[in-house]
Formats: C-alpha cells, sequence, structure tokens
C-alpha cells in the first residue's frame, strides 16, 4: 500500500521547485534608450577636448592643484555650452592613492525637458 507521508514527502520539493519556477520567468526589461541621436556623439571633439584639458593640467593627481583647474575648466564649458542649466560642484573627502584628500564633482542637471537645450 502507498504511505501518504512518503507522497507527501516527495511532492513537496516538486511543488516547491514549480513555484520557485513560475515567479521566476518574467520577460527581460526593456534596454535603456536615449533620445539623443546617435550622431550626436563625435570622437574627434572628444579627443580634443581631452588633449586640451591634458595639456593644461599635466599632472591631475586627486585632489591636485591640476585636478582642480580640470574640474574648474570642466564648470565653466559646461555653463557656456548649456545656458540656463544649473552646474553644480560638489566637494568631499575621500581616500586616494596620495591619502585623504578633497575631491570635487561636477554635474550638470536640467528638467528633462528638451527644448530648454534648443535640441
Amino acid at each position: 500500500m502507498l504511505d501518504l507521508r512518503v507522497l507527501r514527502a516527495a511532492v513537496l520539493p516538486v511543488l516547491l521547485a514549480l513555484i520557485v519556477v513560475a515567479f521566476s520567468l518574467e520577460n527581460r526589461p526593456e534596454p535603456l534608450r536615449t533620445t539623443f541621436a546617435p550622431d550626436a556623439f563625435q570622437p574627434a571633439r572628444v579627443v580634443a577636448a581631452a588633449g586640451r584639458l591634458a595639456a593644461a593640467a599635466p599632472v591631475r593627481r586627486p585632489g591636485s592643484p591640476g585636478d582642480e583647474a580640470v574640474a574648474a575648466s570642466v564648470r565653466e564649458r559646461l555653463r557656456a555650452l548649456l545656458p540656463g542649466v544649473r552646474v553644480e560642484r560638489r566637494v568631499f573627502r575621500a581616500a586616494t592613492i596620495d591619502g585623504d584628500r578633497d575631491l570635487t564633482t561636477i554635474s550638470a542637471q536640467w528638467r528633462n525637458d528638451p527644448n530648454q537645450l534648443g535640441l
């Protein structure tokens, strides 16, 4: 005769596995997309801008005067290119290869309105 306790012990792991599989099957998330055209990125301009920054501040160790000069240059360039957009400078202290230093982050943000930039 079939023992119900053995049957229950055999069915429970299978049932649990089916529940896990049922909840783990879902569609893949959509990839991130941009509203900018692919030709908006111009590698030659990026290389030229990076070359200018490197020439203006050849020593750019974290927290050094050269690093701060690059941050100031990026901040002014963003202000010139994006009028009306808030450009922020944040300074924070962090551990670097040269010890604890004040580091600067520059960011520009607009409120999801492409017309603000004239695009």
